[in-house]
């Protein structure tokens, strides 16, 4: 079979909702149009099987999706699928225990640029905003440093501290040895220091 035939029985599998044998006929596709047949096909046939991948929803997979996003941004540089599924992929990865932010961060991006290219597609928009969200929830207790941590989330915010004492002549912050406010302070500028003298 061609490398076109295989994408188009990929297709009928990925329409009668078969992820796993849409994607093998897109990774034999795929594996003509790297020989050589059909180069015109190159970036259908990676954005067809990263959809596929993402559909199977393995975690393993994912690395992959982004591998073929990686692909057609190379040759396509404005594919907002390719943004799309690798923002979605990149999210995915966030998601295992070895996952981090910065991941989350990658696939925010990749959807904001998505979002730009397609600002009237929905499921960008809803993506974008459950990366967002995801970024905006307080970190995994894992990911926090251990040396000064939240690590039970039983430590509280510290107040903040009290604003500097300022000089009732110069309006600077100094320090007053009462702590006060209003009172000359005892620097060596000489219009404070002679009007503490004075006092």
């Amino acid at each position: 079979m061609s490398a076109a035939e295989l994408r188009e029985k990929g297709n009928t599998f990925f329409q009668a909702e078969q992820f796993s044998d849409a994607a093998r006929c897109y990774g034999e596709a795929l594996a003509k149009i790297r020989s050589g047949d059909a180069e015109a096909l190159e970036v259908p046939v990676r954005l067809n099987l990263a959809a596929a991948l993402l559909q199977l929803e393995s975690i393993d997979d994912m690395a992959k999706v982004v591998t073929l996003c990686d692909e057609v941004l190379a040759l396509d540089p404005s594919n907002t699928k390719a943004f799309y599924r690798r923002g979605i992929a990149q999210q995915a990865l966030a998601q295992k225990p070895d996952g981090s932010r910065p991941m989350l961060h990658a696939a925010r991006k990749d959807l904001l640029q998505a979002a730009k290219l397609e600002p009237s597609n929905r499921k960008v928009r809803d993506a974008l905003q459950a990366v967002t969200k995801a970024l905006e929830a307080p970190q995994k207790f894992w990911e926090c440093s251990l040396l000064g941590s939240n690590l039970y989330g039983d430590r509280q915010p510290s107040k903040p501290p009290p604003p500097p004492s300022v000089c009732s002549v110069c309006r600077r912050p100094c320090g007053s040895p009462s702590g006060q406010n209003g009172f000359p302070c005892q620097t060596q500028r000489p219009a404070c220091f002679a009007f503490g003298a004075q006092t």
